[in-house]
C-alpha cells in the first residue's frame, strides 16, 4: 500500500475526523485521528500491521511490545505477521502506566511479571499515533527496564511536523502532520465553530 491508500483505511473506519478538537494538549485543530475507531476492524489494522512486520523482517526480532491500550492490538498483530514471515514464535507482549515508588509520577512497565519474557530477546516497539513520542519513548524505557534489547521502532501514523530522531531504525506507515494552534490563534474559533473537547 502507499501512504494514501493507508489513510484511506483509517478514512474508511471513520478513524479521520474533521471539525473543531480542543486536543489534550489545550491546542485545537481541525482534524484529528480517532484511532480506536480502527480497532474496531481487526482485518484492516492486520492489514496495516503486516506492511510493519514486513519492514523488520531482517532485523532477527524476537519479541514486539508496545503501550497499552491502543498498541496492544498493534504487537499482537505484528507477532502474528512475523511469526508467520519468519516460521518461528515471536512474543507479544505490552506496558502499561504504572506508579512511580515514591513519587507522584508515573512510568510505563509490564505487569503480572511478563517483562521477564523481553530479556535479553531483540525486540521491535510499536504504536499507533505518535505526536509527541511520550507513550513510545515510555514502552521503550520499560523494555530496557526488563532487559530487553530495543532495535527498532514501528508507528502507524507519524503526525508531528519535520523528521523524528530516532537512535534505532523508525519506520512510519503514515507521515501527515496536522496544523493545531494556540487558542488565541484559532481561525475555528474565530468564526465560531463548535468545538469538540477531546479527553
Amino acid at each position: 500500500m502507499n501512504q494514501n491508500e493507508r489513510i484511506k483505511l483509517f478514512e474508511e473506519t471513520t478513524a479521520l475526523l474533521t471539525g473543531h478538537f480542543i486536543l489534550t494538549s489545550g491546542l485545537h485543530a481541525k482534524n484529528y485521528v480517532a484511532k480506536r475507531r480502527l480497532y474496531t476492524r481487526p482485518l484492516k489494522v492486520g492489514a496495516l500491521c503486516l506492511e510493519i512486520a514486513e519492514h523488520f523482517m531482517d532485523a532477527d526480532v524476537e519479541a514486539v511490545a508496545s503501550p497499552a491500550v491502543g498498541g496492544v492490538a498493534l504487537s499482537q498483530w505484528v507477532a502474528y505477521h512475523l511469526t508467520r514471515l519468519l516460521g518461528r514464535d515471536i512474543i507479544a507482549d505490552f506496558c502499561e502506566k504504572v506508579e512511580v515508588p515514591g513519587g507522584t509520577t508515573k512510568a510505563f512497565g509490564f505487569s503480572e511479571g511478563c517483562g521477564e519474557f523481553l530479556a535479553d530477546k531483540r525486540v521491535l516497539v510499536v504504536d499507533d499515533v505518535l505526536t509527541t513520542g511520550g507513550s513510545l519513548d515510555g514502552a521503550r524505557q520499560a523494555v530496557v527496564n526488563a532487559k530487553g534489547n530495543v532495535i527498532g521502532a514501528g508507528v502507524l501514523w507519524l503526525r508531528t511536523e519535520g523528521k523524528t530522531e530516532m537512535d534505532i531504525p523508525f519506520f512510519p506507515l503514515i507521515t501527515k502532520a496536522f496544523p493545531a494552534w494556540a487558542p488565541k490563534d484559532c481561525q475555528l474559533c474565530a468564526e465560531n465553530v463548535p468545538f469538540t473537547k477531546l479527553k
